[in-house]
């Protein structure tokens, strides 16, 4: 115990809560918003340069191979995919119904 207290980083008195706005690099104390903001917000590096698009589409081979989520629930009712065919109107574009 005397050696801790001999020591400076250890014996050195805990910074006050702060009240008010944030001062020294801190932010107030405003609850859970701010705990997440701090500690979990600032581990997930976010790389701008990366296209969202691509991101996703990194996954697309394992998906394929090994469906995990969507293919699994239907093994038993539908175990060839069905898919809507597509319809061809013969209204112009502006006039189709959007969907």
């Amino acid at each position: 115990m005397e050696k801790y207290r001999k020591d400076p980083l250890r014996s050195q008195r805990p910074d006050l809560p702060v009240t008010g706005p944030g001062q020294g690099g801190r932010i107030e104390n405003a609850g859970r918003t701010s705990f997440i903001v701090r500690n979990l917000g600032l581990k997930k590096k976010i790389d701008e340069t990366l296209n969202p698009r691509d991101a996703i589409l990194q996954y697309a081979k394992e998906a394929e191979e090994n469906p995990f989520w969507v293919t699994p629930a239907y093994a038993k009712t539908q175990p060839k995919p069905i898919f809507q065919a597509e319809e061809k109107s013969e209204e112009p574009p502006a006039k189709q119904q959007k969907l």
